[in-house]
């Protein structure tokens, strides 16, 4: 009959269709950078390459689905749109409640950004001036100074005239040195014999080796260092103003644990890049997120401005996020291992800077 055979063209499209869909792997994803960035149409980063490997081990080809949110990217998972979500996704027990986990595939944490420019200038110059790197080398210095200063006096003696006696003299010397070393030059005193004169190019060269060392480790310091000496871990966020990514994993931890408990001000904020923009405005004083986002974006567009600092805090482990009645779980946990055997995950980290 007509409806004999429409049912059985029915049940023919549908089996021919049903191996092209078991080739295909449905992704829940969202924008989290290093892990998943957005280039116009197209998505790369850690864990893109890391679930198209698995995809490939697995004979499929992988199917994006964007969402604006870990959260929201784990509803549709929940709901059935896709089979699995990946994205720096941190397992936590009010999620293991509700979906089920791979092994995990990196460790991660929350971190503390700052901007260099927030930092008064006079505490960090005496936060550097205080280190014990920068005393010992002014101290070497000023043994130098002492010592060339006393061979100065040796060469030079016959011609100072005010300066014979060893006091006077040594002291001549070391003025002289001084001025060679840090090629001030007054002019007022000047080696007279070919010794003399002949000791200040190794002097001169010393100066220069020493006085750039200074300079550079005091930037150095007044920097990096001294920015952990300024915010060193959460405590040191008391009565400041601190933004965090609204819609994620610590979310609920920064609000009910750590903003009362060290006693700043927590202001929410829709997306990282908001928050890195009241960063460098000065807005806030600070923002606490991921460890891996906050790199990510320091050593790339907010290099010299932005900078993290102190150690990692709450730790978390990311991975891959399945329904409950999933039936790959297993497969993929056994590709999981067989990609750390192979090292996939050494190659990865260097490549996206985490």
């Amino acid at each position: 009959t007509t409806i004999g055979r429409g049912i059985f063209l029915l049940f023919a499209l549908t089996a021919g269709a049903q191996p092209e869909q078991e080739k295909i792997l449905k992704v829940g994803i969202y924008e989290y950078p290093p892990f998943v960035m957005i280039d116009g149409e197209d998505f790369h980063g850690f864990d893109i390459d890391y679930i198209e490997t698995i995809g490939l081990e697995m004979g499929k080809s992988v199917r994006y689905s964007l969402y604006k949110s870990s959260n929201s990217a784990l509803k549709a998972l929940k709901n059935g749109e896709v089979e699995l979500a990946i994205g720096g996704l941190s397992v936590t027990e009010s999620r293991e409640e509700a979906l089920d986990f791979s092994h995990s595939y990196y460790q991660s944490g929350l971190s503390i950004m700052v901007n260099r420019d927030n930092i008064p200038f006079f505490k960090s110059l005496v936060h550097a001036l205080r280190d014990r790197a920068i005393f010992y080398t002014f101290a070497t210095f000023l043994l130098f100074i002492i010592l060339s200063g006393v061979v100065f006096w040796l060469c030079e003696r016959k011609f100072m005239v005010n300066h014979k006696s060893g006091k006077s003299g040594i002291g001549q010397g070391m003025w002289l040195s001084y001025a060679t070393a840090t090629t001030i030059g007054y002019g007022d005193v000047a080696p007279r014999t070919p010794l003399g004169k002949l000791f200040t190019i190794p002097i001169s060269l010393i100066g220069f080796i020493v006085i750039g060392s200074i300079s550079g480790l005091v930037s150095s310091l007044m920097t990096m260092e001294q920015l952990s000496q300024y915010v060193l871990d959460v405590s040191d966020l008391k009565g400041k103003r601190v933004a965090y990514k609204g819609d994620t994993a610590s979310e609920e931890r920064i609000i009910n644990h750590y903003a009362p408990t060290f006693k700043f001000e927590a202001r929410r904020v829709e997306s990282a890049q908001k928050a890195f923009d009241l960063l460098k405005s000065g807005n806030v004083d600070a923002f606490i997120h991921d460890a891996p986002l906050l790199l990510h974006h320091a050593n790339g567009k907010g290099a010299g401005d932005l900078h993290v600092v102190g150690k990692m805090f709450e730790n978390q482990i990311y991975a891959i996020a399945f329904r409950m009645d999933s039936d790959m779980q297993e497969t993929i946990k056994r590709i999981q291992l067989k990609l750390q055997q192979r090292g996939l995950l050494d190659k990865l980290k260097p490549r996206y800077g985490i």
